[in-house]
């Protein structure tokens, strides 16, 4: 690909983008959120570059140029791993310099808020930077431990915001849950966004059977260990209930072996990882989704869920709060506890204001989530940022 062939659109003057990710896990679906957030680009620019590891090569559009990363997905030493994530940052660095001149502004997503290198050579090109917060350093910890990979992502986050010219949010909470104060002035109210045209509503709570789901990474920032080990004690109140557990992740045989130990099989179906499109069947058969996660930004799958109608029971944790209003439109933990969560659990299900809130989940998440609105919002965000 010859890069210096792209020419800008002189006609409506779009700006020219480029998103850059960490290397996406090897399996299908990986992409669903960069491929949501160019949806959401892909209007409002002339041309767009993706500068990432394993995503997909097939265009969404004729705007749109992959720029892959190679790198290796085997489980290697820490040493190793961190040495492959410097080796990362200047191979992203090293795509950016051979950039066109006239891409306007860079965008560093989905882990690649870390990477300070390529922050570096955008700004000596004169290109603005732009951090959209999807995550934090501190849950590195919850996945490395107490490691010096976990010292480092802190360490390039900060100096990450401090180099970066904007950082974009997805909501007002998560400024002073991740300590962004410091950095207000750089700061923009981005929103969240997704395909409501996908997960709809399909059937009423009244038709759906007792059933509580959790959909997500099997990872010790969601929380999960504290839903399962819930389980039991919710059983001993409510043993018509079911569950369902869809998702991957490092504590999988973990899982598997609590739920075989306490036969549990017969009351919860683990289904692993589920495709986004199949997704919404399951939505619109539970009753109940809970999401117990130590941190999150605004989890995509609450917005899903509750996109399909469905409640959706969450810790007060990142942005959940702007999203989720207490028996209004879905209902909040006071912790992740397993004795908090088996309470609410078997308390939400007896509630007779369980309709009322499907309701109101499935307007609200259709009147502001929408591509079309997300596009609105990053039309005026790109205007005011662009050089």
């Amino acid at each position: 690909m010859k890069m210096t062939s792209y020419k800008r659109d002189s006609a409506n003057c779009l700006p020219k983008l480029c998103v850059i990710t960490q290397r996406l896990p090897n399996r299908e679906g990986s992409d669903v959120l960069v491929t949501d957030l160019l949806r959401v680009l892909e209007p409002i620019a002339s041309e767009i570059f993706v500068i990432s590891g394993n995503f997909p090569e097939k265009s969404i559009s004729g705007k749109i140029h992959v720029l892959n990363i190679k790198n290796s997905n085997k489980r290697r030493s820490m040493f190793v791993r961190t040495l492959n994530y410097l080796i990362e940052q200047i191979k992203v660095s090293m795509k950016i310099a051979k950039l066109p001149r006239d891409v306007d502004i860079v965008i560093f997503y989905i882990g690649a808020n870390f990477y300070i290198f390529g922050n570096l050579i955008a700004k000596l090109l004169k290109k603005k930077t732009v951090i959209i917060v999807t995550g934090s350093a501190a849950c590195a910890k919850n996945i490395y431990g107490n490691n010096v990979f976990p010292v480092i992502m802190i360490a390039l986050e900060k100096f990450a915001y401090n180099l970066t010219d904007h950082i974009i949010v997805e909501s007002k909470s998560i400024i002073s849950q991740l300590g962004l104060k410091r950095y207000k002035k750089k700061i923009i109210l981005g929103g969240s966004f997704f395909d409501t045209n996908l997960f709809r509503l399909e059937k009423s709570i009244s038709q759906r059977e007792e059933l509580v789901g959790y959909i997500g990474r099997l990872g010790e920032e969601k929380g999960i260990i504290n839903f399962v080990t819930a389980i039991p004690l919710i059983l001993k109140k409510r043993t018509d209930l079911k569950f369902l557990i869809g998702g991957d992740g490092q504590l999988r045989e973990q899982i598997e072996k609590f739920l075989s130990f306490n036969n549990l099989l017969d009351k919860v179906e683990f289904k692993g990882w589920i495709p986004r499109d199949q997704l919404v069947n399951y939505y619109n058969e539970f009753k109940l989704l809970v999401v117990p996660s130590y941190f999150e930004s605004i989890p995509i799958v609450a917005l899903e869920a509750m996109a399909c109608g469905t409640p959706v029971l969450a810790t007060p944790v990142g942005g959940i709060t702007d999203v989720i209003k207490d028996e209004e439109n879905g209902f909040i933990l006071q912790n992740n506890l397993k004795e908090t969560i088996a309470d609410a659990v078997v308390n939400i299900l007896k509630s007779s204001i369980l309709d009322d809130i499907s309701k109101s989940a499935h307007s609200y998440i259709q009147n502001d989530f929408t591509f079309a609105s997300a596009t609105e919002r990053y039309r005026a965000i790109l205007n005011d940022i662009r050089p």
